[in-house]
């Protein structure tokens, strides 16, 4: 039987440099690259706020379309839905025999309870955590968080000492998804469809690619030099 994995996209839409998706790429025969969006996320809380603004919304929306045409190069394709998260995971995780989750490490209050009680509730799961948006991954750290110093100048000593990883290369292979059942509520078309269709001109636009982009302009010109 083979080796089903489900790669969540939360905070991180790249594919260069994103350990999680390379060692699911290398561990599994078929993947579900999969993003969710609550809902509840463009709801107001009691003091009349969302979480999203619409300069926020249409970044996000650049960047998983973006997210989405990169992965189909491989012959992948992101799957995106718009429910609460933990429902998506045990959902999909049962319906197409998932035997490992692979994510990014996520320090959020909210974030992180959704997989404890992910875990809970599916305990024969297996969820692969990586570092991905941090200088420094945990591993690394342990020794300073246990002889974490009083001063800031002797805790910039230690870490100094410690190697910065070198950014990851694009995956050679993505495994395709599995046979997906018709009538997934995974239509691309539908996410935000009714969502703040305003045009916004921000200046930036999200996605991989356009930061590669922008990168590569910057640091062909003269702006790197000047003080």
């Amino acid at each position: 039987m083979a080796k089903v994995g489900l790669v969540w996209f939360d905070q991180d839409f790249r594919l260069a440099d994103n350990p999680s998706l390379i060692k699911a790429s290398v561990e599994c025969d078929q993947l579900i690259c999969v993003v969710c969006f609550n809902p509840q996320n463009l709801l107001p809380n009691r003091y009349g706020l969302t979480g999203f603004s619409a300069n926020r919304l249409k970044f996000l929306k650049e960047s998983l379309r973006d997210l989405d045409q990169n992965l189909r190069h491989y012959g992948q394709q992101l799957l995106m839905a718009h429910e609460p998260p933990l429902k998506l995971l045990i959902d999909l995780i049962n319906r197409y025999q998932v035997c490992k989750v692979y994510r990014q490490r996520s320090f959020g209050y909210y974030e992180n309870r959704v997989w404890q009680d992910l875990q809970q509730r599916v305990s024969q799961l297996t969820v692969e955590v990586s570092d991905a948006h941090t200088l420094f991954d945990s591993q690394q750290l342990t020794d300073v968080l246990n002889h974490f110093p009083k001063h800031f100048t002797q805790f910039r000593h230690q870490v100094e000492a410690l190697r910065v990883n070198a950014p990851l290369s694009l995956p050679e292979k993505i495994p395709g998804p599995p046979l997906l059942e018709e009538g997934d509520a995974f239509n691309n078309t539908k996410l935000f469809q009714d969502e703040n269709n305003q045009t916004l001109e921000t200046g930036f636009v999200g996605g991989e690619t356009p930061a590669r982009l922008h990168l590569r302009a910057y640091f062909s010109g003269h702006l790197p030099n000047q003080i």
